[in-house]
């Protein structure tokens, strides 16, 4: 071998003799996912571009390596004798005897030549050598490629790019000697050899914004055509909120996390991507704007661990009411509980248990929960706690940037439905995040990371010692693998704009264009794919939870996806993109406008800028804020914003819209608050759509303004509640552009305008008065004469109050526990909130404080009150609606007595014969004393819905107590009346109850034989089937077509039992579809 070697290199034709390599495919797998977003398998020996896979990799296939571009980095060292970077014709010297030179002032040995293939620039800040392996690795990830071009499966991203190489690295350990200012000592360095792209895979074990990430911030704002990208941290499997490092909490880089690879080794990566959550589909309509092509938004919910399952509502495919609880957290009794029946219910995580939220919509008649995260960390689990027991409806979890636009719809007066599918995660490995990947927010609440790249198994150049000329490879993985990919992708960005392939996807030098570090940064976040796998764990015994949806704290805006950022004319996409560079913002309250026409599809608008550096004590980073809202015709008024809400935090807002309709896109960028201005932007516009943004910063706009970039959006800024008793309310209204010929009102349902009629469109002018409104239900639109856009609310007016009437009573006797309960309701147009007082005549007893004597306080019913004292006692109930009618002074009420026996002592001994005295007998007696009261506990109950007509109930006492009173109060008739308390045993068995709501309670007896402390149970008996009705039904025969069947010809002993949508019978298949109703009572349809 060594002779065959040295003649080889001994012959004049031979430049360049190295090992063959190793072929591995990870590095394909990472720069396809890349490109394309997708992986396939390659084989070398077909002969084809790119081993058969071009497809993966159509950016390098259109002519995007990376030539002409330089990346900076800094790490443990560059093995520049290897194959990736080795040139024979340029070689590098290890010391200044060789030939290296010297800065001057620090004397720090450094090589620089323009014509080496790969290595433009080498400091020796450290030593020469890469002792560690890891800056080698990430610098073939990036950059690497062999002498000859030939493609072998591990080349870098950017295999066409040169380096900037800072060696930071001085021993074995994978410790840096990083310079402690990298504003003067560190970026400037890579910056004046032609980096504008500098890779850092390293950072502190902290995420406090530091004096590192404040230098990082301060040179991307001084060199605006200058972006970081950095290592988001490796601390993910601590499984906490803020595991970054610094320096990627700096605004103005891009920090990288890390996601799987396609290709699995169960050698080397141990986790497994699975979850044991059940995970379901929600389907919402009733006009948000939509992810699907239909218009609703589908999301992603994560099933409780107690309780059913949802199952039985997806099987049942209706379309439930979501409503917001109240209060928002449902750790009370829901206010007015009526409108809840058969819904599902939206409440916020926090403040009680799981168990306790559910409860209390189960009461109200709820057929299923979604609680929301209070916080930004995504799904979370909800875990049985000690208030779970008995739930009888499904609940789940979501995140908080899913709920968000569902409780803004509702509070602005949406009516929103939804309905339960069932949901497969992906099973693409690469669609889940690697558990360490370290995750957000930073500390001030910032989005981070900011996207996703492959980082596991990671195989490319691996670094031997000095003068090796090797070809070795190594397998590595970490948000540092990822880095240095991103890093490359973004030279790719780079080069697509100095070419000129913006904006015709085809290279132009006549289009040549040097973007700053934000466009690149908004062109790389605005391509990027959402994730929808899971965040797997490295320890097989703790299963992920799915990922949220971008922006989120753990994927930030998704994986990053080149095909997407960058139209390629060879490779159409339907994709287009605008953007507009360097533009600055002068001070606050600046408005710039763009217009787009949408084609139907997807849109993406992407803002960023480069903030001046933060003090490192401050709260929040955050120094100018820009805001990004974006307006459309097909939105219908709405307003959609940067992140989903305003943001005061984030230097990056985006507005996603997967299925934006027709017509006319304005996009408005405000300066919310420059203390220091001017403050430059960048703003990016992908996917479906035609049009230029029309801007002198915009280098492909052509100075000819051919779209008339007016949308006179209709905004209510004033209107009446969504329900109130008032004949007589306003509007007032806005527009975003001035509406040219005026504004039109419409109030539908009825209504009168001050002093002319309104109901069909009419001229108006803000504010609109309206008056006398009768009872009912209206809605009032708005908009611009000549245009279709508009905005709308919808309110009702309810002048009636509502009348309180009691359905049951029972009220204490003596030797019974001292309890009373009573049952009402109220018949009324909207909902009915219930207060209840409770009084005595005479002077207050003692310990009666504590029940609230004489107080009006919200109830509901049943309301229930115990350990009574003697007195002259009223009950009062009165109803106040949704509209805050209120009922008059003539208020339901019960009078009754209760006079309780004195107290007394039981004689159990003592002997009366001894004489001390002539006529005098002394008494020894034993005297027994019960003050505690015993307490019963129920231990076993039905269901809160009982589909029988019986409940049999189970109980005991805290001291063993063997008597026992129980009550039984309720059912649906108003003419129900309360049963009397009475001595019982456990088991309780009542048969023969009409459906309704009831209580149980049951006292415990002293030995005295006084009652103690009632524990009661609510239940509801719902034993009426629901009918079906509007039944269709297709006869199916063997090898027919189908044909109609009367539903006549059914009779109902066909139908018996049937509850699924087909009959089977002799000749062939009956199909029927058919809706059910529960009836008023009922409790809702499983399925």
């Amino acid at each position: 071998m060594q002779e065959a070697l040295d003649w080889l290199t001994a012959q004049p034709a031979v430049t360049w003799v190295a090992p063959a390599p190793r072929v591995q495919t990870h590095n394909f797998y990472a720069t396809g996912l890349l490109q394309t977003g997708a992986a396939v398998p390659v084989n070398l020996s077909s002969n084809l571009p790119y081993g058969g896979a071009a497809t993966t990799h159509s950016l390098w296939q259109a002519g995007l390596q990376g030539q002409a571009m330089v990346l900076g980095m800094g790490d443990t060292g560059l093995d520049f004798d290897h194959c990736h970077f080795a040139d024979s014709a340029v070689p590098i010297p290890y010391t200044v005897a060789q030939g290296l030179s010297r800065e001057s002032g620090s004397g720090i040995p450094y090589f620089q030549n323009a014509t080496h293939r790969k290595v433009r620039y080498y400091r020796m800040y450290a030593d020469a050598i890469d002792g560690q392996g890891h800056g080698t690795h990430c610098a073939g990830s990036a950059v690497g490629a062999l002498a000859n071009g030939a493609y072998s499966n591990w080349e870098g991203i950017a295999p066409g790019a040169k380096i900037a190489f800072q060696d930071l690295g001085n021993d074995n350990t994978g410790n840096l000697s990083v310079p402690y200012d990298l504003f003067y000592d560190y970026f400037p360095f890579s910056y004046q050899w032609g980096a504008r792209v500098h890779s850092d895979s390293w950072g502190t074990a902290d995420a406090t914004y530091d004096s590192l990430a404040a230098d990082m911030d301060r040179f991307a704002w001084a060199y605006q055509d200058f972006l970081p990208v950095v290592a988001a941290g490796n601390f993910g499997y601590r499984e906490q909120d803020s595991t970054l490092t610094s320096p990627a909490v700096a605004k103005n880089c891009v920090a990288v996390g890390a996601g799987l690879t396609a290709s699995y080794n169960g050698g080397y990566e141990s986790e497994v991507v699975t979850t044991d959550a059940s995970v379901y589909a929600l389907n919402v309509t009733g006009g948000q704007p939509g992810s699907r092509a239909d218009g609703t938004v589908l999301i992603k919910v994560m099933q409780a661990s107690f309780g059913p399952s949802l199952a039985a509502l997806v099987a049942s495919g209706r379309q439930l009411p979501l409503l917001a609880a109240t209060p928002v957290d449902a750790c009370t009794p829901l206010a007015r509980p009526d409108r809840f029946k058969n819904a599902v219910v939206l409440a916020q995580r926090g403040n009680c248990t799981f168990g306790t939220k559910v409860s209390n919509a189960i009461k109200a008649g709820a057929l299923a929960v979604l609680i929301a995260n209070n916080g930004t960390t995504g799904f979370f689990r909800m875990q049985p706690d000690s208030s779970s027991g008995g739930i009888t409806i499904p609940s789940a979890s979501l995140p908080l940037s899913t709920a968000r636009p569902l409780w803004n719809g509702l509070t602005a007066g949406m009516t929103l439905n939804a309905q339960f599918l069932t949901y497969k995660l992906p099973t693409d490995r690469f669609a889940s995040l690697a558990f360490f990947s370290s995750i957000g927010p930073t500390l001030d609440g910032r989005i981070n990371p900011d996207i996703i790249a492959t980082g596991t198994t990671i195989s490319t150049s691996s670094a031997r010692q000095a003068n090796s000329f090797t070809c070795s490879l190594d397998s590595m993985r970490g948000t540092s693998m990822a880095t240095p990919i991103v890093a490359g992708g973004l030279l790719l960005i780079r080069q697509y704009f100095t070419e000129g392939w913006y904006p015709s996807g085809a290279p132009n030098i006549s289009r040549s264009y040097t973007p700053s570090g934000p466009l690149m940064k908004a062109v790389l976040l605005g391509g990027s794919k959402a994730m929808e796998g899971i965040t797997p764990d490295s320890n097989a015994q703790y299963d992920g939870v799915p990922l949220d949806p971008p922006p989120s704290m753990r994927q930030g805006f998704g994986a990053a996806h080149l095909g997407r950022s960058l139209p390629i004319a060879s490779n159409p996409s339907g994709w287009s993109m605008q953007v507009v560079d360097r533009k600055p913002m002068a001070a606050k309250g600046q408005v710039d406008k763009y217009c787009l026409v949408s084609t139907v599809g997807t849109l993406r608008v992407t803002l960023v800028w480069a903030d001046p550096p933060a003090a490192q004590a401050a709260a929040v980073q955050l120094v100018n804020d820009l805001d990004l809202v974006v307006h459309a015709d097909s939105l219908s008024g709405r307003s959609l914003y940067g992140n989903g809400a305003l943001d005061r935090l984030n230097n990056v807002e985006q507005v996603v819209i997967d299925s934006m309709g027709p017509g006319l896109v304005v996009i408005l960028v405000t300066g919310y608050n420059i203390p220091q201005g001017p403050q430059k932007y960048s703003l990016v516009v992908q996917g479906s759509f035609t049009g230029s943004l029309q801007s002198a910063f915009n280098p492909a706009w052509d100075g000819v303004s051919r779209l008339n970039c007016s949308l006179p959006v209709p905004i209510i800024s004033t209107a009446p509640a969504s329900l109130s008793n008032k004949t007589s309310t306003s509007f007032s209204f806005s527009t975003v552009d001035v509406a040219p010929l005026g504004f039109e009102c419409q109030l539908s349902r009825g209504g009168v305008k001050s002093p002319a009629p309104l109901h069909a469109w009419a001229t108006c002018a803000s504010p609109v008065a309206i008056s006398g409104l009768t009872d009912g239900s209206y809605l009032f639109e708005v908009r611009g004469k000549g245009f279709t856009i508009q905005d709308s609310r919808i309110f009702a007016v309810d002048t009636a109050a509502p009348v309180a009437a009691l359905t049951a009573a029972s009220a204490p006797v003596p030797g019974a526990p001292r309890s009373a309960a009573f049952a009402f309701s109220a018949q009324d147009a909207s909902f009915v909130d219930f207060a209840c007082r409770l009084s005595v005549a005479g002077t207050q007893p003692a310990g009666a404080a504590a029940l609230g004597v004489g107080l009006w306080t919200s109830c509901t019913s049943p309301q229930a009150y115990t350990s009574l004292p003697s007195g002259n006692w009223t009950f009062e109930v009165r109803a106040i609606d949704g509209a805050g009618n209120a009922q008059s002074a003539a208020y339901a009420k019960y009078a009754w007595q209760l006079t309780l026996p004195a107290a007394y002592v039981m004689l159990t001994g003592g002997d009366l014969s001894q004489t001390i005295k002539r006529h005098v007998s002394m008494e020894a007696i034993l005297v027994t004393i019960d003050t505690a009261a015993p307490s019963a506990t129920i231990t076993k109950s039905p269901g809160a819905i009982v589909a029988a007509s019986a409940a049999t109930f189970e109980f005991s006492s805290d001291d063993g107590s063997s008597g026992f009173q129980c009550e039984l109060t309720g059912g649906a008739s108003s003419q129900s009346t309360a049963a009397s308390w009475a001595n019982c045993s456990s088991p309780k068995a009542y048969d023969g109850l009409e459906d309704g709501s009831y209580t149980f309670q049951v006292a415990a007896l002293s030995a005295s034989g006084d009652p103690g402390y009632a524990a009661p149970f609510t239940f509801t008996i719902d034993t009426d089937p629901p009918a079906v009705s509007q039944l269709r039904v297709r006869l199916q025969q063997s090898g027919e077509a189908a044909q109609q069947v009367e539903a006549a010809s059914l009779g109902d002993a066909e139908l018996a039992g049937q509850v699924s949508g087909s009959f089977q019978t002799a000749s062939g298949c009956l199909n029927a579809s058919f809706s059910a109703f529960d009836g008023v009572l009922g409790s809702g349809i499983a399925g």
